[in-house]
């Protein structure tokens, strides 16, 4: 069953841990103010927080999130997971002039947009696969 992640948008530079499909990953999600939210994966085995450089835990860099686009790029390579993550619209009968645009203050826990999970084996059973 698809399941929301719990990444709060409170903090616009968050290191947050997240299990998926029974694995752990440290998810960076950062906030810049001229192009929006962006999202990393990290290998929590050689993730250091305290460590100014870990390129060498880095699973997957710098994924603009969009609203309902893919950010699983390589699903399945490098220790990422298999399933499809998206940044939903938790609230889609909002005015259409609104827009489908994430901002500091609609992306997050509890907020407009949030980022949902859908296994492999959901994605297939559905036919999406």
């Amino acid at each position: 069953m698809a399941y929301f992640l719990n990444i709060k948008g409170d903090n616009p530079n968050l290191y947050s841990k997240v299990i998926i499909d029974a694995v752990e990953y440290v998810v960076h999600t950062l906030w810049n103010t001229r192009s929006g939210w962006y999202i990393s994966f990290y290998d929590p085995s050689t993730f250091d927080i305290q460590k100014e450089d870990n390129s060498a835990s880095l699973l997957l860099g710098g994924r603009k999130l969009m609203y309902n686009g893919e950010i699983l790029v390589g699903k399945g390579f490098n220790g990422l997971p298999t399933g499809s993550l998206r940044c939903a619209d938790t609230n889609p009968e909002l005015i259409e002039s609104q827009g489908k645009v994430l901002n500091r203050d609609n992306f997050g826990k509890d907020k407009r947009f949030q980022l949902i999970y859908f296994t492999d084996a959901e994605l297939i059973t559905r036919g999406v696969r």
